[in-house]
């Protein structure tokens, strides 16, 4: 048989002593008073234990390695690294301004400036105007290109003076590259001595140019004038385009349309690079040009021009970079070919130009040729 389990005793639980009638219970001030002694104390120890860094370290420009400073600095020359036990600046005291607002509200004040229709309508007002500005600042386009309407209207007037209708002359022939089998490349071609530029314009109204008579007079009688409207005039120009070979001087002029097939009061301008077709250009400022005139010949007129700009990319008129360029012009009742030269003083070496034109292009009194030399006035 088992044995009965033993007995568990029972332990009575302490009765918590009561106070003797002798001692009082602190007061709420003298428990309140305790509790801040108690926080100060821990607040001091735990600050004690806080780490701490070496001051050398916290200089300005020091290379001194952490482990060398903290082992050399003493522990008068160090300062305690502590959390931030303050608030940063209130709400009540940011701005309440709008976003991307010039103005702010004062940080002294209670409330910000309520935002009504008159002042939204202020705001989107200031917005507008700075865009504006910005326009005004910003250029014209990503260096300087024309805007897609320009570079329309250009496209259409060349096809205008194409013979095909085509926007641009035929591109350069090509071969195949000898050292890379397979490979296109622009075959080599003949430079020319200077780069040339052609230019068209079309005028309604061309200005009067008065002649002078003879075939150069020693002091300047009568000159050019001016344009009136330079900015107007030179707006008018259109570039073509520029070639500086022999192969792309002929893909130019085989792509053009002859002068003869131009509007009346229609121009081409073939100048060296760099010089525009007027007389407030620095290069022909101070020159003249020669001036055949002829009436109601096209097949001559196509023929002059022609032969005239073979000599010009050739340097057959040219002694010592006297000449600028060339102009045809389609008037109603006689056209024109003008040579621009840079000066008008060396009579006898304007003179000797001329001479060379007129044997150049084989012409004489009995074709209805006239020839005059013009001066600017500068």
């Amino acid at each position: 048989m088992s044995s009965p389990p033993a007995a568990v005793p029972v332990l009575d639980a302490p009765k918590p002593e009561r106070p003797s009638a002798g001692v009082r219970m602190p007061s709420l001030n003298q428990l309140a008073a305790r509790i801040n002694l108690n926080g100060a104390q821990s607040n001091n120890a735990s600050s004690a234990l806080r780490p701490r860094l070496a001051a050398s370290l916290l200089r300005t420009g020091s290379q001194t390695s952490l482990a060398s400073s903290t082992t050399a600095a003493s522990a008068s020359d160090s300062v305690a690294v502590n959390a931030p036990t303050t608030r940063s600046t209130s709400p009540a005291a940011l701005s309440t301004s709008p976003p991307r607002s010039n103005t702010s509200t004062p940080l002294g004040s209670e409330k910000g400036e309520q935002l009504t229709q008159d002042n939204l309508e202020h705001l989107n007002e200031e917005v507008e105007k700075e865009k504006e500005r910005k326009k005004e600042r910003a250029p014209a386009g990503y260096k300087n290109i024309p805007s897609l309407d320009a570079i329309t209207a250009r496209l259409a007037k060349a096809r205008q003076l194409s013979v095909d209708g085509t926007a641009k002359p035929p591109e350069a022939e090509t071969i195949e590259d000898p050292k890379t089998p397979g490979l296109r490349i622009k075959a080599p071609e003949h430079p020319l001595e200077h780069t040339w530029t052609l230019f068209h314009d079309t005028k309604a109204k061309m200005p009067f140019t008065p002649a002078s008579a003879g075939i150069i007079p020693e002091a300047p009688g009568s000159a050019h004038p001016l344009a009136p409207d330079t900015d107007e005039y030179e707006a008018g120009l259109s570039v073509i385009g520029e070639f500086d070979t022999v192969e792309s001087f002929c893909r130019y002029f085989n792509w053009l349309k002859p002068p003869s097939k131009l509007e009346r009061n229609s121009n081409y301008h073939l100048f060296k690079a760099g010089i525009k077709p007027m007389w407030e250009d620095e290069a022909n400022a101070n020159g003249g040009k020669w001036v055949l005139t002829m009436k109601q010949n096209p097949q001559l007129l196509d023929r002059c021009w022609i032969w005239l700009a073979m000599a010009l990319i050739g340097e057959d008129l040219d002694e010592g970079d006297e000449i600028c360029g060339a102009v045809v012009s389609l008037r109603s009742k006689v056209d024109r070919i003008q040579l621009w030269t840079r000066s008008k003083d060396d009579v006898e070496k304007i003179n000797g130009i001329g001479k060379k034109l007129v044997k150049l292009l084989d012409v004489s009194e009995t074709d209805g040729i006239g020839l005059e030399f013009q001066v600017s006035l500068q």
